[in-house]
């Protein structure tokens, strides 16, 4: 159930995705499916045979979405670096 604290993120990381990165937007489509079947467990824990996955399986692609996501994002940081290191270089030659 401590999936509760990981909402804020996901939503923040969903509009993140939708308004600037479009190309990974499939990491959020899966950690958003994954959540919500994890929470479905205990909303819907007295019926019985909904389960289509056990909490193992739905880890596994909820990290592997999570890597990616962290991977684009610092591959933008590493990327920004890069350019200012090139505009402060061209500034210097310039003055």
């Amino acid at each position: 159930m401590h999936e509760r604290y990981d909402y804020l993120a996901l939503i923040l990381l969903t509009a993140y995705t939708l308004a600037y990165r479009r190309r990974i937007s499939w990491t959020m489509v899966v950690a958003n499916l994954c959540t919500a079947m994890g929470y479905g467990y205990y909303l819907f824990e007295e019926l019985e045979g909904w389960e289509l996955f056990t909490f193992l399986e739905l880890a596994i692609p909820y990290n592997i979405a999570y890597f990616a996501l962290t991977a684009d994002l610092v591959r933008q940081l590493c990327r920004g670096q890069q350019t200012d290191r090139v505009l402060r270089d061209e500034t210097r030659e310039g003055a």
